[in-house]
């Protein structure tokens, strides 16, 4: 069986239990991106308070991560593309957890844009992986059920940090809650371990690598197919 970016093999692919754990280990990597994005809105008010923030450094404090989002969008399908779905994913969440725990060390504004915009390249690297993974998984009958899904692990992300911050910011001294709240948000760097021993790389990716072999033995894991 050889692979190719259009092969129907991936088209006539059935779920299964694998399909399940695949869906839900992307899922969950956009929640907990999504968990890390909300952050600031939960915490704005005490940093702004703190910071003494004018109106202006308020702005840009707020668009410092949705600006490296923006910019990390852009070479990520080019990064995908030459290291592998699975790479970029980990090494995303790994890159975006690290500068989230340095906004938590911030000692001034300056210091907390900056690890701010650092964090959302690495959201933005991460964001468009969930799709790739599940067009490359999934049957084409079932994709946009799992499209949707994943779009639902997104959304409970940003209910749940107001949620968290309910949890923690009443219970720790203004000029110590925020730093706590963005220490907690970069536990997520842990979930990259989980990611990395249990997703498989996608099978049209190996393929297109010639890993031939990788990419019939990733299949043949899956290898439900309709009719």
């Amino acid at each position: 069986m050889i692979l190719t970016g259009n092969s129907p093999p991936i088209e006539r692919l059935q779920v299964t239990r694998l399909t399940w754990q695949i869906i839900l280990l992307a899922g969950f990597a956009w929640f907990i991106e999504s968990l890390s994005i909300g952050s600031l809105g939960v915490i704005l008010e005490p940093i702004k308070q703190i910071m003494h923030l004018t109106p202006e450094e308020t702005g840009m404090l707020s668009s410092s991560s949705t600006f490296g989002i923006v910019l990390g969008l852009i070479p990520a399908g080019y990064l995908a593309d030459r290291f592998g779905r699975k790479q970029i994913l980990v090494w995303g969440i790994v890159f975006y957890s690290l500068f989230t725990l340095l906004c938590s060390f911030s000692t001034n504004f300056e210091m907390l844009v900056c690890f701010r915009f650092l964090s959302g390249l690495g959201m933005g690297a991460v964001f468009p992986l969930p799709y790739a993974i599940v067009s490359e998984f999934v049957g084409g009958k079932q994709r946009t059920f799992f499209s949707g899904l994943l779009d639902a692990f997104l959304s409970v992300g940003y209910f749940l940090a107001p949620l968290l911050g309910l949890l923690i910011l009443p219970n720790f001294p203004s000029t110590v809650a925020w730093r706590v709240f963005f220490a907690i948000s970069a536990l997520p760097v842990f979930y990259a371990l989980v990611i990395h021993m249990f997703l498989p790389e996608s099978p049209v990716w190996l393929a297109e690598k010639d890993r031939q072999a990788e990419a019939q033995t990733v299949m043949r894991s899956v290898s439900v197919f309709s009719p």
